[in-house]
């Protein structure tokens, strides 16, 4: 009896992380929110949605790889995480360490999005299929940048993004972005999210090139 006690208790537990489809799409919502706010001028008309990320290199997240081993280089930390607090965390909670390495180490199967369950407000989502878009982009830097202009003026936005999938550890969660915003105009990064109650908020934010 003792055992199925226990074995109900580890069950609930469990079931209170589960992940549904609203936590994904609530994430990248979030995610695409954040950039749409900070980062561009309103009105923001359109922007550009990947159906599926495919890119040709895998991002390198050799630089912030060290946030997931047991003793975080003091530099490393410092760099990546500003906020005094979140780097306590960083220390003390493994669960945060195991989402970054979830993704960094098993970076694959990427999930189609669906742009029609992102709450984007006001803003016009275009869909594009992955290889439609790199067929504007995957030739040389005078091709990369006028294939920008063009992809731009047809589907009237000024930002494309594409989404990684997302990695759960308990009421963590990180993905993985990437944007363009022009020819010479683009940026990656990986977000940290953290469930507190109902709601997901970005815990930090870690920026791994731009151009």
């Amino acid at each position: 009896m003792p055992k199925i006690f226990l074995l109900l208790f580890i069950f609930v537990i469990n079931l209170g992380f589960a992940q549904t489809n609203k936590d994904t799409y609530e994430i990248y919502s979030i995610t695409l929110n954040g950039l749409v706010k900070n980062w561009f001028d309103p009105p923001v008309n359109g922007l550009i949605v990947v159906e599926q990320y495919k890119a040709k290199y895998k991002p390198d997240f050799i630089d912030i790889q060290d946030l997931t081993i047991s003793e975080i280089p003091k530099t490393t930390l410092a760099w990546y995480v500003r906020d005094s607090l979140v780097q306590q965390r960083f220390l003390n909670d493994n669960n945060i360490k195991k989402v970054l390495a979830g993704l960094f180490y098993n970076f694959n199967n990427h999930p189609k999005i669906q742009v029609d369950l992102l709450n984007i407000p006001n803003v016009k989502l275009n869909i594009i299929p992955s290889e439609k878009y790199y067929s504007y982009l995957n030739r040389g830097s005078k091709w990369r940048k006028n294939g920008w202009k063009r992809l731009s003026k047809k589907y009237d936005s000024k930002f494309a993004i594409q989404f990684s999938k997302i990695n759960y550890s308990r009421n963590y969660a990180s993905l993985y972005y990437e944007y363009l915003c022009g020819g010479l105009c683009a940026a990656g990064a990986v977000v940290l999210m953290e469930k507190i109650g109902d709601e997901w908020r970005i815990v930090n934010e870690f920026n791994l090139w731009e151009s």
